[in-house]
């Protein structure tokens, strides 16, 4: 039953069961009407009209065929070879044994023999319609998509890697050439089967590097139009969390999935290059997903000196990256990147043993934080003051959490750098900054523990002595 839906869901193969009936019917009329040729010379010139018309049908249409594959092959150099298949080779030598066979009964006054041609004549024309809609059909992108998938799914059975490269290079091909044309369906499927592709190499840890390499190029080429980039970054069953999994035989865990951050931060730096912050944004989500995932996965396994090292670059990374889209004015992929470094935090403080002070997280902690205050102060330099507010709400938010787990030092140097932050609204008559950071600071009762970082902020900053007590006035004046 299931392969005869398959059979009936395309056109030419209706089309197909149609000509086969017809071509019986014609058999049938012409094996009843016996006397339908007239004389030997009606005969003759008959073979030879049905000869010369044949010969000019084949002709024309097996030129078009090519002319057709050729225009086509703007998606894949394949379409020739996916075109010239044995359906394609059949009907060619049909129309040429008909040719022939038409020729060949000229001289011949046979009832029997000139049966036979007219059947075959009449096939060979019948067929053309159900040809064209096949060729119709075969041209599609979807379908060469298929073919491929195909293809790809016998050479991994035969573990032929040369292949494999071969048909990822075609599909690679199609999705920037869908891309130029603006064909989406086109582009969705071809990512869809380097994904499918992955999950079934597993034998193949060099295709499947080779598959994340060419996905991370083709959302930079693609990166001013979101769409496609998303749907290679979406964290579902068509994300790039298929390609970490599909490399558990090569690679460790912890490899693999740094090996995936390092591509996003990539795709993060090329957003901020074109100004496309969805794109950006969208990567410093993943970035984040992973990196939590990561965190819970290693402290349980208390690999903290391995784990300190990838998040130190990934904290820098992030910082980096803040720093750029404060020089262009991306807000949006700011505050993408405050969330983060919150979201780091609140992973770590997660930690049993965060508390100890031989524990390298604890370095990690005081960088982020160190961060976060750096982003706020280039964010009022530059005017972002919207950004500023949610990186002094993300810091105020935190501060409880660093008292939890009686981390003095941290608390401290956030203490100080809220200090700093209102000093440089002050300085810049950002006055909004200062009155958020006092409306956060009275919210959470942190009041008395901020004033107490007074002296330690003025020795830290010395040049902002003039700025400091002007916001020390402003919470005084608020609190009373």
């Amino acid at each position: 039953m299931n392969m005869i839906k398959r059979i009936w869901e395309y056109d030419y193969n209706k089309w197909l069961i149609i000509v086969i009936i017809l071509w019986i019917v014609i058999i049938i009329f012409t094996l009843i009407n016996k006397n339908i040729y007239g004389n030997n010379y009606n005969r003759q010139y008959l073979l030879s009209a049905t000869a010369q018309v044949l010969a000019a049908i084949g002709a024309i249409l097996f030129s078009f065929t090519i002319i057709i594959a050729q225009l086509s092959s703007r998606y894949s150099q394949r379409i020739t070879k996916l075109i010239f298949k044995w359906q394609t080779t059949c009907y060619i030598l049909l129309f040429v044994f008909c040719i022939i066979l038409a020729l060949y009964g000229i001289p011949l006054n046979n009832d029997v023999i000139m049966k036979i041609i007219l059947f075959m004549n009449a096939l060979c024309l019948l067929l053309l319609l159900p040809y064209l809609l096949w060729l119709k059909e075969e041209l599609k992108p979807e379908r060469i998509l298929l073919s491929l998938k195909h293809d790809t799914e016998s050479y991994i059975k035969k573990k032929n890697s040369d292949g494999l490269k071969q048909n990822i290079i075609s599909i690679d091909n199609m999705i920037m050439s869908a891309y130029s044309l603006s064909d989406y369906d086109t582009i969705q499927v071809g990512i869809d089967n380097l994904f499918n592709i992955v999950e079934e190499s597993n034998d193949f840890p060099d295709i499947q590097s080779d598959i994340f390499n060419r996905l991370t190029d083709i959302c930079i080429k693609c990166i001013e139009d979101p769409k496609i980039p998303y749907w290679i970054m979406k964290d579902n069953e068509s994300g790039m969390c298929k390609i970490a999994k599909g490399q558990t035989n090569n690679e460790t865990e912890f490899e693999y999935r740094e090996n995936i951050i390092n591509k996003y931060f990539k795709i993060a730096i090329w957003s901020l290059e074109k100004k496309v912050d969805y794109v950006g944004v969208e990567a410093i989500y993943r970035i984040k997903n992973l990196i939590e995932n990561l965190i819970d996965v290693n402290i349980k396994k208390k690999y903290y000196d391995k784990l300190f090292s990838a998040l130190l670059g990934y904290r820098t990374n992030l910082h980096k990256i803040g720093i750029k889209a404060i020089n262009n004015y991306m807000n949006n992929l700011l505050d993408s990147i405050g969330g983060s470094q919150i979201s780091l935090l609140d992973k770590l403080f997660l930690c049993d043993e965060i508390s100890e002070v031989q524990n390298p997280l604890r370095i990690i902690i005081t960088s982020v934080i160190a961060s976060i205050i750096d982003l706020g102060e280039k964010s009022i330099e530059n005017k972002m003051f919207q950004s500023t507010n949610i990186i002094i709400s993300n810091s105020v938010s935190i501060i409880r959490k660093i008292n939890d787990k009686k981390l003095d030092k941290e608390a401290k140097i956030l203490f100080i750098g809220l200090w700093h932050i209102g000093a440089i609204g002050f300085k810049n008559n950002a006055f909004d900054v200062c009155y958020k950071i006092i409306d956060e600071i009275k919210a959470f009762q942190l009041v008395k523990y901020f004033d107490k970082y007074y002296q330690d902020a003025s020795k830290k900053y010395p040049n902002q002595e003039q700025s400091l007590n002007g916001f020390q006035t402003m919470i005084k004046d608020m609190v009373k």
